[in-house]
């Protein structure tokens, strides 16, 4: 069996203990975990996106199966990973 990646997106504003219990059972289930930031137009966030990045990149250090990563990062692998995986490709809603 190939490595299994697990993807937990969310806001993260902040990131809490909440949080941070998902990643831990996440890296029990899976080889490696993306934490994918992202943002919505429709909410107000307390701190920035680069905030919100350092924050679960400080939280993740002693953590090195788990990555954060946003905007096109978190695009391509998530696109990445549905490819690899042998997901059909998202439906176009244009």
């Amino acid at each position: 069996m190939g490595k299994r990646i697990g993807v937990y997106a969310g806001s993260f504003d902040p990131p809490t203990s909440g949080h941070l219990w998902v990643i831990e059972r996440g890296l029990e289930l899976f080889d490696e975990l993306i934490v994918a930031v992202g943002t919505n137009p429709d909410k107000s966030y307390t701190f920035s996106l680069e905030r919100r990045i350092a924050m679960l990149e400080e939280t993740l250090e002693s953590r090195p199966r788990a990555s954060a990563s946003c905007g096109v990062e978190m695009g391509f692998a998530l696109a990445s990973l549905a490819y690899t995986s042998g997901s059909p490709p998202c439906p176009s809603y244009a």
